[in-house]
C-alpha cells in the first residue's frame, strides 16, 4: 500500500511516494509560484502526484490516498487562511480530490511534520510528542496517541504566539513579545546583530568580514567556540528563551518526548546539552523521581512534511 505526501510551501512543492511504514520510495519537487491562481498550484500538485508514481515505477492505482501539508489554519480539509499563498476559505480536500481522483486529507504543515517525526522519526515509539521547530518562526505540533491535536478551531499549537514579554519585540502576528520573537532563528540573528553593534571588539565581526548582512544563526555559536564572551552572552540569552519554551510546553502538555527541529537544531549537542540542563531545571517536579520529558533532536529534516502528510492520509486524517 502506498500514499502520496505533499508538503506545500511558499517556495516549493515537495511530493513523496511513501509506503505504509513511512519510507519515502521516491520524491519530486517543483517551484510553488505562490502568486499564481489557487487552481494552478493545485493542478501542479495533482500532476506531481502522478509524476512521482511514474518516476518510481509504481502504478497510480496503488495509491490509497493523499495527504497535504499546508501552511495556515486548517479546519477539516478546508484551509481557512494561509497568507503567504493567498488561500482563504479554500476547500483544498475537495479541489485536490477532484483533480487526483483520490481521497485527500489536509493538515497544517507544522502539525504534520510533527506527526511524521512522532511516527517515523525522532519520536518513534513515544505515546505523546511535542515538536518545536526553530526556523524563521517558532512552529509547534502536538501528537497524542498517534494523532494530531488540533483544538476546537483547528489552530492548536501556535505556541510561538504565546506572550512572554508584555511590551517586547513586535511580532508579525500583530502582538508584542511573542515567544517566536525570542526563540526563532530570526530572533537569534537579531540578538547577534544587537550584541555586535554594542561590542565592536567581538570575534563575530571578523567572522562576517565586517559585513552585517553575512551574520547568520551560526555566527554566535562559532564565535562562542573560540571563547568570545559576547557570543557566549548571545547564546546564553537565546538558549534561556528556548529553554523557557520547552519547560512551558512540558508543564502544560506533559509529553513523553519534546523534539527540536529547524536549522538551529543542527548545532547538535552544542545546543541540546544546554537545553536539557536549563529546561530540565524549570520543569515541574524536577526534583522528584517523576520521569520528565526527554528532549531530543528531530531526525527527518526536510522530509518530515512529506512523511507526515502521507501518514496523516494513512490514519484517515485522524486528529485528537
Amino acid at each position: 500500500m502506498y500514499y502520496v505526501g505533499i508538503d506545500l510551501g511558499g517556495t516549493a512543492i515537495k511530493v513523496g511516494l511513501v509506503d505504509e511504514n513511512g519510507n519515502i520510495i521516491e520524491k519530486i519537487s517543483a517551484d510553488t509560484g505562490a502568486k499564481r491562481e489557487n487552481e494552478e498550484i493545485f493542478k501542479d500538485m495533482a500532476k506531481l502526484s502522478r509524476d512521482v508514481c511514474r518516476k518510481a515505477g509504481v502504478s497510480y492505482d496503488e495509491i490509497e490516498s493523499i495527504g497535504l501539508a499546508t501552511p495556515g489554519l486548517v479546519q477539516g480539509d478546508v484551509i481557512r487562511f494561509a497568507n503567504n499563498l493567498g488561500f482563504f476559505d479554500l476547500d483544498a480536500g475537495k479541489m485536490l480530490g477532484e483533480m487526483t481522483g483520490k481521497k485527500v486529507y489536509v493538515g497544517n504543515d507544522a502539525n504534520l511534520a510533527a506527526l511524521g517525526e512522532a511516527l517515523c522519526g525522532g519520536g518513534k515509539g513515544a505515546s505523546s510528542v511535542a515538536m518545536l521547530t526553530l526556523g524563521t518562526g517558532l512552529g509547534m505540533g502536538i501528537i497524542i496517541d498517534g494523532a494530531v491535536y488540533v483544538g476546537a478551531n483547528g489552530g492548536a499549537g501556535e505556541f510561538g504566539h504565546t506572550i512572554v514579554e508584555r511590551n517586547g519585540h513586535p511580532c508579525s502576528c500583530g502582538n508584542k513579545g511573542c515567544l517566536e520573537c525570542y526563540t526563532s532563528a530570526t530572533a537569534l540573528v537579531r540578538m547577534t546583530l544587537d550584541a555586535m553593534k554594542e561590542h565592536k571588539e567581538s570575534e563575530m565581526w571578523k567572522m562576517c568580514g565586517g559585513n552585517l548582512t553575512k551574520v547568520s544563526g551560526q555566527t554566535a555559536w562559532r564565535a562562542r567556540d573560540t571563547g568570545d564572551k559576547t557570543a557566549e552572552e548571545v547564546v546564553d540569552m537565546y538558549t534561556d528563551y528556548v529553554s523557557i519554551a520547552i519547560a512551558n510546553a512540558v508543564n502544560t502538555l506533559q509529553p513523553e518526548v519534546v523534539l527540536i527541529g529547524g536549522g538551529v537544531s543542527n548545532e547538535g549537542e552544542n545546543l541540546f546539552s544546554i537545553l536539557r540542563k536549563k529546561a530540565g531545571s524549570m520543569m515541574y517536579a524536577n526534583k522528584t523521581s517523576v520521569k520528565q520529558a526527554e528532549i531530543k533532536r528531530a531526525t527527518l529534516g526536510n522530509k518530515a512534511g512529506m512523511v507526515g502528510a502521507a501518514m496523516f492520509a494513512k490514519t484517515g486524517g485522524k486528529t485528537a
